[in-house]
Parts: C-alpha cells; structure tokens; sequence
C-alpha cells in the first residue's frame, strides 16, 4: 500500500511542467543568495578579507553558481572532509570560470566533541 501511494506521488510529480519546476528553483536559489549576501559583511569582518577578496566572492553569488551547502550537525560519520580528499580535482572544479562553485557551511559540532570540532577546523583551513 505504502508503495502505491509512494508511486502517485511522483507521478504527480512528474506532470509538473518544466517551466514550473525550473521557476520554483530559481525562486529558492536566488533567495538563498539573498541569505548569504545578508551574513557576508560578519564572514568579511570575521576572517578579516581584503576588500578585493570581499568583492571577487561577491561577484560570484549568481544564480549560474553551483551551490554545494552542508548545513547540518557536523558528525565524523557525514563525512565533511570529503570535499577536500582530492585537492587537484577540488581545484580543477573551483578555477572553471564558466561554472563558478560556492561553498556554504552552516553546521556546527556538539561543543563535548572535540573530534568534529577538528574536523571543522580543517575544512575551514582548507577552505
């Protein structure tokens, strides 16, 4: 039974038009760039950037980026630091000028485990 629902679903889902489907997305994705323009001015001060570094990741928050978010708990076992295992590929993705790539991390670790702290530490190094 449960299956069958299930399958209606998506198939409902399947007739939303393309158009539709494409605008919702946009929707969403241009107000998320809204979000992250909003917090940048505490990232800036924070990291203390130079205002030319300020402005090239501004320059970047269009909707032709690539957002890859992590915005959940840190945990050893969501496995954070797989972004950064292949540093050559992680660099060939991030110079394509014709695709830009954003980043948006917005977990945090458990303040009692010392573990995902480290392992948040180092993506932020690495970052």
């Amino acid at each position: 039974m449960e299956a069958e629902a299930s399958s209606s679903i998506w198939d409902k889902v399947m007739e939303i038009p393309d158009n539709q489907l494409l605008s919702a997305k946009f929707i969403h994705k241009n107000a998320l760039l809204d979000k992250i323009r909003e917090s940048l001015p505490n990232v800036f001060k924070k990291f203390d950037l130079p205002s030319d570094k300020q402005k090239e990741m501004l320059a970047q928050l269009t909707p032709k980026s690539l957002i890859i978010g992590f915005a959940l708990r840190f945990a050893p076992y969501k496995r954070a630091t797989l972004l950064v295992a292949d540093p050559d590929r992680l660099c060939r993705i991030l110079n394509n000028m014709d695709r830009p790539v954003l980043f948006v991390f917005a977990g945090k670790a458990h303040p009692a485990d010392t573990m995902c702290a480290d392992i948040m530490q180092s993506v932020i190094k690495y970052m």
